[in-house]
């Protein structure tokens, strides 16, 4: 389970570990977060992660930094940033001092 650590809003998802190392994040409403043009959105999940899921927009890497996990699209290669209006969207990896690409 994750959430925004950088302005302080609270969302939770929850991640299931596909067969390939990535991550599959569900929402409370079976919904899974997905990166496409460096929109975020929820959609309906795409199979169960374990079953090698199609949509590879749904998946995400999780990777340790010293300043929190950076989640990094599997398809894009994007980063999960937020911004102090609540808004999610993906863009490059600006390192450890952009707070708002860092989640716990």
């Amino acid at each position: 389970m994750w959430t925004d650590s950088g302005n302080g809003i609270l969302s939770r998802w929850y991640d299931e570990q596909t067969n390939d190392g990535s991550y599959v994040e569900r929402g409370a409403i079976r919904t899974c977060l997905t990166n496409y043009n460096d929109l975020v959105y929820t959609e309906p999940c795409d199979g169960d992660a374990s079953a090698n899921a199609s949509n590879w927009y749904q998946r995400w890497y999780e990777i340790s930094t010293p300043t929190g996990w950076k989640l990094q699209n599997r398809m894009t290669g994007r980063i999960l940033d937020s911004n102090e209006y609540g808004q999610v969207y993906t863009l490059g990896d600006f390192g450890d001092s952009d707070l708002n690409q860092r989640w716990e």
